[in-house]
């Protein structure tokens, strides 16, 4: 668990630190250009690679201990269909690169890394996801901490000798890093991949459903930047940029749940422990509502005073599309758990995760074509949390339903938070801005107190957790 949270942490932080550097180093203008790159970046790997890796992961696990030759040509097949999938997308890129680069408003130069890296990240999304599959999760977060640090390194290089148009330069570095180390370690676990048509047809098949739920979710968050570059300004994208990435920092939080929660659920299902699935599920539910709750109501009460302090004086505009995304994330938080449930179980219910991930991309996007001229910026964030509440609200009911059960505790833990938010938010709007932050102590207080009990529990899991991941630690360097 905690090996998980550590290197998707990291991963996440590794973003919200480059748009920080970026947009203290270069300014609103420039970082909203970058994230528009970043976005084609994210659409375009995505679409090759992360429905391969979701689906790779869901394959391995079910095959590791019955059948160890359709893990290799499960690995084989990914690799093929990843290869072919990259090929087309990066020769689009760059045969209509000055196209691309006039339309939106952004450097040709960029258009070209973003094709370059684009494939690595395709790859490294597969290679994570046969290394959750297999079990090596562990070796994972080693990988990807040190890929990870060399990115950091390469990024502060680059802007302190470079002009933004190499910004991209340490992305090629980190993912290549990754790439050569995870394909290793994977290849001494499975020895060579296997390469045959039906592993191919079974995988390709398989990732489709994911390629289609993920690629709708990844579509959602990042065609705002694309379709925002038509009608808003660089700035003000800039200003979107800030407090998304700020945002997109608490969804670590279903990531680590979904890569844990994922194949515990599938296991669980594929041995008939129906019991032991819906305890599982419903404290994972309960205790992610009381996460969201704390994390999203005490940052969106301090929003303009958070960017202030992260991205500098200028980036507090963008208060009010920070409180719009974190209620988006908190419910794709508390969702998390559904998304998981429904995407270990059964095909047809994968199914149903994949068409609420599409539907939520198709509302958000239908929302920013025909309202973003006229609502300008903050329609950016508001297109989002329409396609987030779709994205949640399906999965929740449908696991519900599924499950057979109310999850009352839940549900009257999410109106005692919602309360307690109003209450707050209104006496925020009597305070100056200097002291503003004194209404989310205030909501913190609140919230601590009166969930105490359950955030004790809550603390003590982790601390648990911790001691166990310091053993395995000092046991692995004894080994």
């Amino acid at each position: 668990m905690w090996a998980t949270a550590i290197s998707i942490a990291a991963v996440g932080l590794i973003k919200l630190v480059f748009n920080i550097v970026i947009g203290r180093s270069y300014g609103e203008d420039v970082l909203g250009e970058v994230s528009i790159a970043l976005a084609i970046i994210m659409i375009s790997s995505t679409v090759c690679g992360a429905g391969i890796g979701a689906g790779t992961t869901r394959l391995v696990s079910r095959k590791l201990e019955s059948d160890p030759l359709a893990v290799k040509g499960t690995y084989g097949g990914a690799l093929i269909t990843i290869a072919l999938a990259s090929i087309v997308a990066a020769s689009f890129l760059m045969i209509f690169s000055d196209e691309i680069s006039d339309y939106l408003g952004i450097e040709v130069v960029l258009v070209y890394f973003v094709s370059i890296v684009s494939i690595l990240r395709a790859l490294y999304l597969l290679l994570r996801g046969m290394m959750y599959g297999l079990d090596i999760i562990e070796r994972y977060y080693k990988i990807e901490l040190f890929a990870d640090v060399l990115f950091l390194s390469a990024l502060f290089i680059t802007v302190s000798i470079s002009d933004y148009e190499n910004v991209f330069l340490p992305f090629v570095i980190m993912y290549l890093a990754f790439i050569l180390i995870s394909s290793l370690s994977v290849h001494r676990t499975i020895g060579k991949p296997l390469f045959s048509r039906a592993m191919l047809s079974k995988t390709a098949s398989s990732s489709g459903i994911f390629t289609l739920g993920t690629a709708s979710s990844t579509g959602m968050t990042n065609m705002g930047f694309v379709l925002g570059a038509i009608w808003i300004a660089k700035a003000d994208i800039g200003l979107f940029s800030a407090a998304f990435q700020i945002a997109a920092i608490f969804l670590i939080i279903t990531q680590i749940t979904n890569n844990v929660l994922f194949p515990a659920f599938a296991r669980m299902g594929a041995r008939g422990d129906i019991d032991g699935l819906k305890r599982a599920y419903g404290k994972a539910l309960y205790f992610l509502a009381l996460i969201a709750i704390v994390i999203s109501g005490t940052i969106a009460l301090s929003a303009p005073h958070v960017l202030n302090i992260l991205f500098g004086p200028g980036f507090e505009d963008a208060g009010l599309m920070l409180e719009i995304m974190l209620l988006g994330t908190a419910l794709y938080i508390v969702a998390s758990p559904a998304v998981s449930f429904l995407t270990s179980s059964r095909i047809t219910d994968v199914w149903i995760s994949a068409k609420a991930s599409f539907l939520a991309a198709a509302a958000a996007i239908i929302f920013w074509v025909s309202a973003l001229d006229y609502t300008g910026p903050i329609g950016l964030p508001i297109g989002i949390l329409i396609g987030q509440a779709v994205q949640s609200a399906i999965p929740l009911v449908v696991s519900a339903t599924r499950l057979k059960e109310g999850f009352g505790k839940t549900r009257r833990t999410i109106l005692i938070g919602i309360g307690l938010f109003t209450a707050t938010r209104v006496l925020a709007e009597y305070l100056e801005f200097e002291v503003a932050w004194i209404a989310a102590v205030i909501f913190l207080l609140a919230t601590l107190s009166v969930f105490r009990k359950d955030i004790l529990e809550l603390i003590t899991i982790g601390l648990k957790s911790l001691k166990e991941l310091a053993g395995s630690a000092v046991s692995g360097r004894d080994d």
